[in-house]
């Protein structure tokens, strides 16, 4: 965390680039957009825990602050998926979902601010016991685990497959939605950065 002094500073001689945009029908976010049982207990989770432990220690804090949680019924339409995605749907239950913009985003999420994709996790239902168990094999040994789905896309369509809607996270703002549709607007934010910046990481 920089002073405002520092800060100031840095407008004068820090390097400009230009990062992406989120936008959630219609509502534009820097961050992420999350669903699920994370999505209102994201601010309850230390800030360092969700950047050493990553996605699943984040879910095990929401299954700590929620006594009960239905999952998500939902269906996840891909406009452009990655290569290493080999379906541009995903339907099924999840625990949560999360959408990354930039680096930092609530999970540990390794998401590129300037790649103009977002990097999704859904992190399906499965049983408290199996949680723990794949949260400590990401957490020793990295890599995905069965019940974690990772792929990036410029665009997607969240459809609610329940009557109820569904809450999201749009970086902490709370809303619902029955069906919500996401688009990465590239390269749409100039900002300034110090020489510790990274090219492809958060600013």
């Amino acid at each position: 965390m920089i002073s405002i002094e520092q800060a100031f500073d840095l407008l004068e001689t820090g390097t400009r680039r230009r990062i992406d945009l989120g936008v959630a029908d219609g509502e534009p976010f820097t961050n992420s957009c999350i669903a699920g049982l994370t999505a209102q207990t994201s601010s309850a989770t230390d800030s360092d825990l969700k950047e050493r432990f990553g996605t699943l220690d984040y879910v095990i804090t929401g299954f700590q602050q929620a006594t009960e949680f239905d999952p998500l019924h939902v269906e996840i339409d891909t406009a452009t998926a990655s290569p290493a995605s080999a379906e541009s749907t995903w339907m099924g239950e999840a625990l949560c979902i999360l959408i990354g913009n930039a680096l930092r985003f609530p999970s540990g999420g390794q998401a590129n601010v300037e790649d103009g994709l977002f990097d999704i996790t859904i992190v399906e239902e499965m049983p408290t016991n199996e949680l723990l168990t794949e949260a400590a094999i990401q957490r020793f040994f990295g890599g995905d685990t069965e019940h974690v789905t990772h792929f990036t896309a410029e665009h997607l369509e969240i459809t609610n497959q329940q009557g109820r809607p569904v809450e999201f996270s749009l970086d902490g703002e709370m809303s619902t939605h029955q069906q919500l549709s996401l688009h990465v607007r590239p390269h749409a934010v100039d900002v300034v950065v110090g020489p510790e910046y990274i090219p492809g990481s958060a600013p």
